[in-house]
């Protein structure tokens, strides 16, 4: 796939045309699925909401399961977010086609609750929509991207992207970075078609992209490891389970 550089001056010009839609037809939908994200989804809102003020959007919480991600979301009071709360887990992929499916705005931004990618990238995604993707996808490994990883995580990035290579031919660098702008015509045709629950979603949507005929581009973005998130907190089965649905999925595909 293409990456996408970085023009500033022209990538500015997408929150300027945004803020021009009228009627509010048209607007930016943010869709972040949480599990247990209570300690870090705070300063994610906080960095969305100094982006985005002023311009029209939505922030669409996907509580996936029973933790106090819901009340501090509630507590901070940041105008345009609600809530999708779900007591029993959905996984991620269940999560985001709840979210993508809630959303009402003309474009749709999934969006990781650790914030490993300042709202300030934004721009780069959208810009490769303005000039004709139908989706955007963060990558953390492209020449132009600046990413902060572990020995282990680039380690075990570079081996399932081999993996996926071979099983899907996604000639894609980083299917699993959280960061993806759609259409949102887009997102919701693909999200309806999807099946799996788990982290394999993202390589189910862009397998399913690429049958469709749809574009897609990498955009090269700064992004920064953080801690404690669910794939942290238990790698080794986390990894394992992701191997295994990739398999999963293949059979299903057939």
């Amino acid at each position: 796939m293409d990456a996408v550089p970085w023009r500033k001056n022209k990538a500015s010009k997408v929150f300027k045309s945004i803020r021009a839609f009228k009627n509010g037809m048209h607007m930016l939908s943010i869709v972040i699925p949480a599990y247990n994200e209570q300690d870090r989804i705070g300063p994610t809102l906080v960095d969305l909401n100094r982006v985005l003020r002023g311009k029209p959007h939505e922030i669409i919480i996907v509580a996936d399961g029973q933790d106090r991600t819901p009340q501090v979301v509630k507590s901070l009071k940041i105008p345009g977010t609600r809530i999708l709360p779900f007591r029993d887990r959905m996984g991620k992929g269940g999560a985001l086609r709840a979210g993508i499916e809630a959303a009402q705005g003309s474009h749709i931004v999934i969006f990781d609750a650790d914030n490993a990618m300042a709202a300030t990238e934004l721009p780069r995604l959208l810009f490769a929509l303005t000039v004709g993707a139908d989706i955007a996808i963060g990558t953390r490994y492209a020449d132009r991207s600046h990413a902060s990883l572990s020995g282990a995580r680039k380690l075990t990035a570079w081996l399932f992207n081999r993996w996926i290579r071979w099983l899907f031919g996604l000639k894609i660098s980083d299917t699993q970075c959280g960061y993806k702008a759609f259409r949102a015509d887009v997102a919701r045709r693909l999200a309806q078609k999807t099946r799996q629950t788990g982290f394999v979603w993202d390589v189910e949507m862009l397998v399913l992209a690429k049958k469709a005929g749809y574009t897609v581009k990498e955009v090269p973005i700064r992004w920064s490891e953080k801690g404690g998130g669910d794939l942290a907190r238990n790698t080794l089965k986390s990894v394992w389970g992701i191997f295994r649905d990739s398999v999963k999925l293949r059979l299903q595909l057939r």
